[in-house]
């Protein structure tokens, strides 16, 4: 039974043990017939919510 695989590496060095880890990983979930995805969490502009004071109720700057 074929099965979706989600990898989300967090590390922030390209090419360090835990990119290493996470790549043999993917590659035996695909040789054993999976579907893999790989994110890589360095590569993504994550923020944080800058606050919500001075905005009408049921507002954000964080949607």
């Amino acid at each position: 039974m074929r099965k979706n695989v989600l990898i989300i590496s967090s590390s922030p060095r390209k090419g360090g043990n835990s990119e290493t880890l996470a790549a043999s990983f993917a590659k035996g979930a695909q040789d054993a017939g999976n579907h893999v995805e790989t994110v890589w969490l360095r590569e993504k502009q994550i923020g944080f919510c800058k606050g919500w004071s001075g905005l009408p109720q049921g507002r954000s700057l964080c949607n």
